[in-house]
């Protein structure tokens, strides 16, 4: 398998299967990972779709922040809360949250944890 640094943007037919694991082993090494508490990378970049790993440490925060378009967020490992609207959200292995554009969100990991996130607009990306 390809390590995640050397994929290039492909036609998704074309796309190697992805490691989760190892790529996660990746970002939990790199210095922002112990300095700031979260890293991510983004795993696939097309016209009308992202998808990124985030990879936190327990107690990691991303501060409040919005997409132009829909996302989704699944845990893959661990457990995070989501404040969305003044409403918190608790997600932990296998479980999935998705958000509309435009909506304000932020994120905190209790434990180690792994999101991925997809993030797909209608039409190409700006």
């Amino acid at each position: 398998m390809l390590p995640i640094s050397d994929l290039h943007p492909q036609p998704i037919r074309e796309q190697p299967v992805l490691d989760l694991d190892a790529a996660g082993a990746r970002l939990r090494a790199q210095p922002a990972y112990r300095h700031v508490g979260h890293t991510a990378t983004t795993l696939v970049r097309e016209r009308d779709l992202r998808v990124v790993l985030i990879e936190l440490r327990a107690g990691g925060y991303v501060p409040v922040h919005r997409t132009v378009a829909r996302v989704s967020i699944q845990a893959v490992r661990g457990r995070v809360r989501l404040d969305v609207a003044g409403r918190t959200v608790t997600l932990g292995p296998g479980q999935l949250l998705v958000l509309d554009g435009d909506v304000a969100h932020d994120v905190t990991a209790d434990t180690e944890s792994a999101l991925l996130v997809t993030i797909a607009w209608h039409g190409a990306a700006t």
